[in-house]
């Protein structure tokens, strides 16, 4: 007893800890590609959304759970990140819970610190995605797996973690490594194996049933990113995995400090039997997934630092447990040890998101509409905004009842391209014809074309055929042009 009483004072603290360091800054930035995706789809209802993103490459879970949380608090950013912070920190319990009952005392401590002073890990609690979910979930299907290690009898507990494991794969599709590396566990982890009894069957049964419906899905997806790839781009080198740990863990240095301790970890748990298959589950959960993606992205890209930050609870926990291991019976040195892994994460920590530049960096959009807004009070103005995707992180903004009544055009990439052009707005992956703009004598082009520079080249050609260049100038990495009719 004075023992769960402990635990849950310190895990009531590290939560608190978690919501005022992720918390403090989480409405600065202004909204990202990604997030008006989701809080723009969550509107609709359930059955919408279950069918529109089934053509897509995103699970319906995160933006079903939207759709109810917003019904309760409101369509705004502010709201929708909340959603992302609370399953962020709350994974700190179920990785508190895995080092203290299955590595050693006090390691479930440090990992959740570990964990607290992850730069990246902010940037996702700050983005209104499914990545945090993902982290929750994972973290929690690993402490119901292991405990089915100790107690492979407890047939609830299966339908729990057929449960868990369903809610992943209807949130992520990549958060299907989870599974694969339990898989592996129960067939490469001699007492894994050892645990293996009749009550798996019904788990994975109840696992199969349950993910059904998004099968044909699924194989639709793995079918058509691999015959024609995806936006992402493919690897290219091992430096791809170092750069991915780097992410994780703040600076060079604790990139390869972490990556060091993961390896040590597995020869320190050879000695010690007990530990040897937390250790080793945890080595499948950070290694297979990464080591496998990255091979596969030579195909065809997707190892992208966010579609993988479910890992890094295992990344933490590694890094924590290799000390426990290495310095077992020096109490005083393995605390200092702690104290400088904890010291040299925390001293990379930034609290602010803008600062971040991670995949999907949210670059401010706020002056974009602002620009809009004035260029539509000069006469015989139009205003293209390139590609079409990036129409809606301005929309939320620039009017943000238009984002949140009109859904007429749900199943397009560019849901406002029929009240946007009675604003003398379009929004075009693709040049526009001149005599569509014959009615005006100038053009504001907004252009985030990042990496398709040849888009933007082909509609410039296209206007310079009736219209003259007056300026050109960068806007948070987005290219402004303004031309006048020759």
């Amino acid at each position: 007893m004075t023992k769960r009483l402990s635990d849950l004072g310190i895990l009531m603290v590290l939560v608190l800890i978690g919501f005022c360091l992720k918390g403090w800054y989480i409405g600065e930035t202004s909204i990202g590609t990604d997030e008006s995706f989701s809080i723009y789809s969550a509107q609709a209802s359930v059955t919408k959304i279950i069918s529109v993103l089934n053509t897509g490459d995103n699970p319906p879970l995160w933006e079903i759970l939207l759709h109810y949380w917003n019904t309760l608090w409101g369509v705004n950013l502010l709201a929708s990140r909340i959603l992302s912070l609370i399953f962020n920190v709350l994974t700190i319990v179920p990785l508190y819970l895995l080092g203290e009952r299955y590595i050693g005392k006090h390691v479930g401590l440090i990992a959740s610190l570990l964990f607290l002073s992850s730069s990246f890990g902010l940037f996702i609690a700050h983005e209104a995605r499914v990545y945090s979910l993902i982290g929750f979930l994972a973290t929690t299907s690993s402490l119901l797996f292991l405990g089915l290690q100790h107690n492979p009898e407890r047939l609830r507990q299966h339908l729990l973690l057929a449960v868990v494991n369903m809610l992943i794969f209807y949130s992520h599709y990549l958060g299907v490594w989870i599974i694969v590396v339990q898989v592996l566990s129960l067939a490469l982890i001699p007492r894994s194996r050892a645990a293996i009894n009749s009550k798996y069957i019904y788990q994975y049964l109840t696992l199969a049933v349950l993910c059904i419906p998004q099968l044909p899905t699924i194989w639709n997806r793995l079918m058509t990113s691999g015959t024609n790839g995806t936006w992402i781009s493919k690897s290219g080198g091992i430096a791809d995995i170092y750069y991915m740990i780097l992410k994780y863990t703040n600076a060079p240095v604790m990139a390869v400090v972490f990556i060091l301790l993961t390896l040590a970890a597995v020869v320190f748990a050879r000695k010690q039997r007990d530990q040897q298959t937390i250790i080793y589950y945890l080595t499948f959960w950070l290694w297979v997934p990464l080591t496998i993606s990255f091979l596969l992205s030579y195909k065809t890209g997707f190892f992208l630092d966010r579609y993988f930050y479910f890992v890094t609870p295992a990344l933490y926990l590694l890094g924590a447990a290799c000390i426990h291991l290495m310095l077992r019976k020096q109490n005083r040195t393995k605390w200092l040890v702690y104290g400088l892994l904890c010291i040299g994460m925390f001293s990379g920590l930034k609290l602010q998101s803008s600062e971040h530049r991670y995949s999907g960096y949210h670059k401010d959009v706020r002056p974009l509409a602002t620009l809009m807004q004035k260029s539509q009070k000069e006469e015989n103005t139009a205003i293209l905004v390139t590609p079409e995707w990036f129409t809606k992180d301005i929309i939320y903004y620039y009017d943000f009842e238009l984002f949140t009544t009109y859904f007429d055009e749900f199943n397009e990439q560019a849901k406002f391209k029929a009240p946007l052009r009675q604003q003398h707005i379009y929004c075009t992956s693709a040049p526009l014809m001149t005599a569509e703009l014959a009615d005006y004598n100038q053009i504001l082009m907004i252009d985030e074309n990042q990496g398709n520079l040849h888009i933007t080249d082909a509609i410039l050609t296209e206007l310079e055929k009736e219209f003259a260049q007056d300026t050109a100038y960068s806007l948070e990495t987005r290219r402004i042009f303004k031309y006048t009719r020759k």
